[in-house]
């Protein structure tokens, strides 16, 4: 039996949810990925609060999730001037979900990487050097050519939607 990670970029994955128009039920996706594998642990990167305050609806979702063993790591949003001078909120959470893939790497035999961003082909590489199975997990439309390609094995959640589909949502997001 293997030990299985799971590393989840909310803010990305929340776009194969809009691509496939269903919430996820991130319970079901998280038993799906580590079958008759061991989990070491499964990791949530998303915008919010780090000291559980003010992250509105969303509070009964981390709840929910933390209560089944995931661990939330949240980063506030950050004021930004676009091109235009306009003022737009960013949270960007790589640097975050990478220095945990690696720092936890020992621990597991198997890391699934749940976005599709390119940007993580560096940190793929450096887990395969290093004896690491690599699953990425996305749909093909929201994910980057390279990321598919670096990785050992590609989940679609188009095949698996009717899997992982949440009956009823934590929280109105309102991504429809």
């Amino acid at each position: 039996m293997k030990k299985v990670a799971i590393f989840i970029d909310e803010a990305n994955i929340r776009g194969s949810q809009e691509e496939l128009k269903i919430y996820f039920d991130y319970i079901k996706l998280r038993d799906f990925l580590v079958g008759k594998n061991e989990l070491y642990n499964c990791f949530m990167y998303s915008q919010g609060n780090p000291d559980g305050l003010h992250i509105g609806e969303k509070s009964s979702f981390y709840q929910k999730l933390s209560l089944s063993g995931f661990t939330i790591k949240l980063k506030p949003l950050k004021p930004i001037l676009d091109e235009n001078g306009q003022q737009k909120n960013k949270c960007n959470v790589d640097v975050e979900l990478t220095l945990d893939v690696i720092t936890t790497s020992p621990n597991y035999d198997i890391a699934f990487l749940l976005t599709g961003d390119g940007d993580f082909c560096k940190l793929v590489d450096y887990l395969r050097f290093h004896g690491k199975e690599v699953v990425g997990v996305s749909t093909k439309n929201v994910c980057s050519l390279d990321f598919r390609n670096s990785v050992d094995k590609f989940i679609d959640l188009s095949d698996i939607k009717s899997s992982i589909k949440m009956n009823k949502p934590y929280i109105k997001q309102g991504l429809f």
